[in-house]
């Protein structure tokens, strides 16, 4: 069957982004065809003021303004700098409200079997920024996973061999590993007991 053309057009459009295949992405495309014209003009609205988000040049966080509101805020603690891999995780730690330090967002964690190299990750720009900055501790704040390791390791050995180049060497720490709050041990993993208990902490 020919859907018509605007309907086939924003299908296909919609089928572009992660997660959706052409099945919901028509379903998507009739459901919004079918909400009337003020509603669609909101979204068209919404979808044209995303041309207003730049990358900060100096964290790489989302932001309206070039630099963002935590790079341009005086009251951050400066000397402490956390490295995330996705800007969500920024806005993850930011809605706890628990951290008051800077930020630096990588483009990508090290996957080299994608050919993403270090470079590609965003290294060199991180550290610039540590060079510039000279932060005195630098927390890691990635996923547990292969890549997060890999990752992590890589800024560690690289801060090592770079010590003297930088003249200083940071205080190098990462997020806590182990059980999440209202965790039932019978229902955890050994792996995730095991670094609990590897990661205790004193009473």
């Amino acid at each position: 069957m020919k859907y018509p053309k605007p309907l086939s057009d924003l299908s296909h459009e919609l089928s572009l982004l992660p997660g959706i295949g052409p099945k919901l992405a028509l379903r998507l495309a009739f459901f919004i065809s079918q909400r009337g014209e003020e509603k669609n003009l909101s979204l068209i609205e919404a979808l044209r003021n995303l041309k207003n988000i730049k990358k900060c040049s100096q964290c790489n966080a989302l932001s309206e303004n070039d630099p963002c509101e935590i790079c341009s805020d005086p009251s951050r603690n400066s000397e402490i700098l956390c490295v995330v891999s996705d800007v969500r995780d920024l806005w993850k730690i930011e809605s706890t409200k628990s951290y008051s330090g800077r930020y630096f967002v990588l483009n990508s964690l090290i996957i080299p079997l994608e050919g993403i190299d270090p470079e590609k990750a965003g290294m060199t720009k991180l550290f610039t920024l540590i060079s510039t900055k000279k932060p005195k501790e630098i927390i890691i704040a990635f996923d547990f996973s292969i890549e997060g390791q890999t990752t992590s390791l890589y800024i560690k050995e690289r801060l090592s061999t770079q010590r003297d180049q930088l003249g200083y060497m940071p205080q190098l720490t990462r997020l806590a590993i182990g059980l999440s709050m209202g965790d039932n041990l019978n229902n955890t993993d050994e792996f995730t007991i095991s670094q609990a208990i590897l990661h205790r902490q004193k009473m």
